[in-house]
């Protein structure tokens, strides 16, 4: 062989050489590489575990709702406790039982007041939650229509001005109406089928339009009902012409014409 071919046969010899050692190495770190994959996402997760919020606090418990308050035809409800008109003082175990209630002291009192109960009856509550520290009262009672409607009671705290209106029920169904410090009372006759509202509550209003105190009274004799006092006054408040902004009512004893006293 010649020293040319030699040569040239070596070097391709050696070229091959490095190619497979060139392939072995890279074989090697493939196959040899036992480095392990590093953990991702430990302290990440860890943390997006333990900032996770945990389960909604319950919510605050609802107060209980007092018991409803209503004056029925001879009797008073207070939930389950019961006061007939009958019973002896009245008014004082109604006064003990609304002071052990929290939506008395300082507040205007929601109860229901029955069409047939007798106006005596509601006046008997309206002393009695005045007596409990009540600031005032809401009657809520049925109108003509089948409705529930609401009545918005002031309790009175000196006795109002002389011209104040007066608009009673007589025991006859006729409407009288005449001032607080007392003179002739003004009768509207009763109609078909019972107290005409239609032109009694138009004299109140014009009686009430005279005189600038912001209180009408209203009332009824024991032979009439308390929706028929409910609808005098909410007829007479009715459309907005009514000056006073605020209805009474008058206490048991008052006599059309009479001045009307006050305790």
């Amino acid at each position: 062989m010649r020293a040319g071919q030699l040569l040239a046969w070596g070097a391709s010899f050696g070229c091959s050489l490095v190619a497979v050692a060139t392939a072995g190495a890279a074989l090697s770190q493939l196959g040899c590489d036992d480095s392990k994959p590093k953990a991702t996402g430990g302290k990440a997760n860890d943390a997006s575990v333990t900032g996770m919020p945990g389960a909604p606090p319950p919510p605050p418990a609802t107060p209980a709702k007092p018991a409803p308050i209503t004056v029925e035809p001879g009797a008073f409800a207070l939930g389950p406790e019961r006061v007939l008109a009958s019973d002896p003082d009245p008014v004082g175990r109604l006064v003990a039982l609304l002071s052990t209630r929290p939506d008395v002291d300082g507040a205007v009192v929601d109860f229901e007041a029955r069409r047939a109960a007798k106006p005596s009856l509601v006046v008997t509550m309206l002393t009695a939650l005045k007596k409990a520290k009540a600031k005032g009262a809401t009657a809520h009672t049925e109108t003509r229509d089948k409705t529930m409607g609401a009545l918005e009671i002031t309790f009175l705290t000196a006795a109002p001005s002389d011209c104040t209106t007066v608009a009673l029920i007589g025991k006859d169904g006729g409407i009288l109406v005449w001032p607080v410090g007392g003179g002739t009372a003004k009768r509207y006759s009763r109609g078909f089928a019972g107290p005409d509202m239609t032109l009694g509550t138009e004299g109140v209003r014009a009686a009430a339009a005279r005189c600038e105190s912001p209180v009408l009274l209203v009332g009824a004799e024991e032979t009439m009902s308390w929706g028929l006092v409910y609808d005098l006054a909410a007829i007479s408040k009715a459309g907005g012409s009514l000056k006073p902004t605020q209805v009474a009512v008058v206490p048991g004893t008052t006599v059309a014409g009479r001045k009307v006293t006050f305790d």
